[in-house]
């Protein structure tokens, strides 16, 4: 093995992989030495590689430790230690001995031959907080619904977070335990065209569009009622024309909070930017100075496109815009504010209504490089590759989805502090966290920014689910992993064992002949779902509209694929049909051999009665569904040739809950998952 390939091991850097073919891919030197360089290792000649080995031989141990509560501590037995826990006391030992200490993050010196050192340890719980941690021992059930597309008498032509609340109300009489949405990271206010959740600028704060303008106490009323109902009526979500609405009112509010510096609401926003600290201030320095680039040159959306002198967060043109534009920034903070609050009244609405869990918000896997996480945090965040996947059978030339990674080295170096915080963040008004590819809590593949082929970086699971137990715990979390896709031996029983639960997707659970699994084969410890935001709806699957979107839009690079993809549908149907014959849940006058072209609301009951016959300990029915949508919220491989998150549904909010197709699912469910009805107020 070569100095590089050992510098690269090193660093986690897997040195083959086998792709879905079973083909072996080696990694080269010119992949080694960009991904090297985009952890910030010098590896760029031999003798930077040399030096870079010594450095690592040379670095101190122990960087953190992390542990089970009450484990032994990895130390040898002639080592003394003490720590100063996070309550404030003080405890010492020697050796491996369980220091009597709660979950949480210390602060540990142990007496090394080589001399004191000190680190962070983190002791975690041995599992995540569960649904018998509040209580629940049933199978529960909720409903999926894309936040943006909710549709309402009140909201501005974008679903809010009054509207969640009121659906969390609604729903909660129905049965439901919870309600899931789309990721709610910060995009860009400032350009009003960067509008993919799982594309966001920060995923630690909020996308402040989805502030109900109307619930804000300092809003008067005033706008242009025209602009308003123009946006109402539109049939896709119109975001420039949102953007512009939303903004001139939050301004205009703004102004008026300013006017009274003094009384509740004034102490109440004075509170939350202490809480927040320097991680919302350097987000709202950062939507500050964009909004300023960009008002001067739209290209200068991302901060790499800045002039340099603005590209550290620490420099002293950031510090002069940071006095200079002081009430700018405060304007941010106050949305964020505004933000969460909101947020937080859906969930206590949620649970007041009688849900055991209330909101499911989504965690996107990575950040956009340009964005805010990636200028405050260039320490974890990697700037020279993206996150993406290797060649497979739907992308012969692999995926690249243009986001960020943490870097896993400097994330341990700094004792997972970003990793927890954003953890944290996400955690703070959510029942359940889904983690979008938990796969990456193992290995993510990285592709280099220079164009040189990618290869698995290899992350410390243990650590990161330990300290994502520790959170769960904290906020009192129930996590979701998902865990779709070719998943790394092992990492399934990791998770489980960690206390998470899996992903289950109807339309993937099939054995290799093609056949779909009965319900009981499911896993419990899962949060099953027909479809996901990424598929077709039920009703667009059936009809083959994801395959007729893209042969319009010519994403099939053989000519024959969509009929090949067409006859493969229909002995889909078939086979879903022949499932619902073993578990007796067909549809009376249907021929399992004859499937009807579309699907019928017969067919969309008995679908979800199977998934809700799953010992999965969660069931999801998303609102596209119950509606019979055929069209998808997001067309992969696509930007704007499809309207990806931009479809608003009907009927509006206020109706959902007496919508009768939404009560004939969600009575259905309730059949098949009894035992929460007499919690309903």
């Amino acid at each position: 093995m070569s100095s590089l390939e050992r510098l690269a091991r090193a660093y986690g850097i897997e040195q083959s992989y086998r792709d879905v073919w079973d083909t072996e891919h080696a990694v080269g030197e010119e992949t080694n030495r960009a991904l090297l360089a985009a952890m910030s290792v010098a590896a760029g000649s031999d003798a930077e590689v040399r030096e870079s080995l010594a450095a690592l031989d040379a670095a101190p141990a122990l960087p953190v430790m992390v542990a089970n509560v009450g484990d032994a501590l990895p130390i040898d037995a002639a080592a003394g230690w003490s720590i100063v826990a996070e309550d404030g006391r003080d405890v010492s030992g020697n050796g491996a001995v369980a220091p009597d200490l709660p979950a949480g993050v210390h602060e540990l010196r142990v007496e090394l031959p080589s001399g004191p050192h000190e680190t962070t340890l983190i002791l975690a719980p041995r599992r995540a907080f569960g649904l018998a941690d509040l209580g629940v021992e049933r199978r529960v059930w909720g409903l999926g619904a894309p936040l943006y597309g909710l549709t309402s008498a009140r909201n501005w032509g974008l679903g809010d977070l009054a509207d969640l609340a009121d659906l969390a109300r609604g729903m909660a009489g129905l049965g439901a335990d919870l309600v899931g949405i789309n990721p709610i990271h910060a995009l860009y206010p400032a350009i009003d065209d960067r509008i993919s959740p799982y594309s966001p600028s920060s995923r630690r704060f909020l996308n402040v569009l989805h502030i109900a303008v109307d619930r804000v106490p300092e809003f008067d009323g005033s706008l242009d009622a025209a602009a308003l109902a123009r946006v109402r009526d539109a049939s896709l979500v119109d975001y420039p024309a949102v953007s512009a609405l939303k903004f001139k009112a939050l301004e205009q509010a703004y102004a008026a909070f300013r006017a009274a510096p003094e009384g509740p609401r004034a102490e109440a926003f004075a509170a939350f930017r202490a809480a927040g600290g320097p991680d919302l201030e350097r987000h709202a320095l950062f939507e500050a100075l964009q909004a300023h680039f960009v008002a001067e040159d739209p290209a200068l959306g991302s901060w790499r496109a800045w002039p340099a002198a603005f590209h550290d967060p620490n420099g002293a043109a950031v510090d002069a815009f940071s006095t200079e534009r002081a009430d700018d920034i405060a304007f941010f903070a106050w949305l964020q504010w505004l933000a969460s609050e909101q947020l937080g009244a859906a969930q206590d609405a949620a649970r007041d209504a009688g849900m055991a869990v209330g909101l499911y918000i989504d965690l996107a896997v990575g950040t956009d490089p340009g964005g805010a996480d990636a200028w405050v945090d260039q320490r974890s965040i990697v700037g020279g590759a993206r996150l993406g996947a290797p060649p497979d059978i739907f992308n012969p030339q692999g995926q690249d989805w243009g986001l960020a990674p943490f870097d896993p080295n400097a994330l341990r170096a700094q004792a997972y502090a970003p990793f927890q915080r954003m953890l944290r963040q996400a955690m703070a008004s959510a029942g359940a966290l889904r983690i979008d590819h938990a796969l990456g809590l193992s290995r993510c593949f990285w592709t280099p920014a220079n164009g040189a082929p990618g290869t698995y970086v290899r992350y410390p699971l243990d650590d990161l689910l330990a300290v994502i137990r520790l959170e769960s715990h904290r906020n009192r979390c129930v996590v979701i992993g998902e865990d779709l896709g070719t998943v790394p031996k092992g990492l399934r029983e990791a998770l489980v064992d960690a206390g998470l639960l899996g992903s289950s997707v109807f339309y993937f659970e099939r054995d290799k002949a093609g056949a779909f699994r009965p319900p009981e084969a499911y896993p419990a410890a899962s949060l099953t779902t027909v479809t996901t935001h990424d598929l077709p709806t039920l009703a667009g699957f059936w009809s083959g509209r994801d395959i007729d979107w893209r042969e319009e839009l010519g994403l099939f690079p053989d000519p024959d694929q969509p009929a090949r993809e067409r006859a493969e549908r229909a002995d889909t149907r078939t086979a879903i049909l022949t499932a619902l014959v073993a578990a007796g849940l067909l549809p009376d006058g249907l021929d399992p051999t004859a499937s009807p072209a579309d699907a019928t609301w017969e067919i969309v009951d008995s679908v979800h009665r199977f998934i809700a016959r799953t010992p999965s300990a969660i069931v999801l029915m998303q609102l596209e569904d119950a509606l019979m949508a055929v069209e998808q919220a997001n067309l992969p491989g696509t930007v704007d040739e499809h309207p990806n998150w931009r479809r608003r549904l009907e009927p509006a909010v206020e109706a959902l809950a007496q919508d009768q197709r939404v009560q004939a699912l969600a009575a259905a469910l309730r059949a098949e998952r009894p035992g929460g009805e007499g919690r309903r107020t």
